[in-house]
């Protein structure tokens, strides 16, 4: 005999938040695979821009100082 039974709406209210769950987790999952994939081709960006870039620093060569120091007197 049993204690409470389920109507034909709350199943139907229970498939439909199953549906929702899950709807939700999918999405989730493209979102994070679009994400991933950014990523991964961010970091060929990279790559590819330090392969084709010298990462050498400017050569520094001695000139006149910007400020004349004269002692006054």
């Amino acid at each position: 005999m049993p204690i409470a039974t389920i109507s034909k709406q709350g199943i139907l209210a229970l498939a439909i938040l199953v549906v929702v769950l899950w709807g939700c987790w999918l999405g989730q999952q493209l979102y994070l695979a679009q994400a991933r994939r950014n990523v991964h081709g961010a970091a060929q960006d990279i790559q590819r821009l330090h392969r084709k870039t010298p990462w050498t620093l400017p050569s520094v060569s001695p000139g006149r100082p910007l400020m004349s120091r004269t002692a006054v007197i």
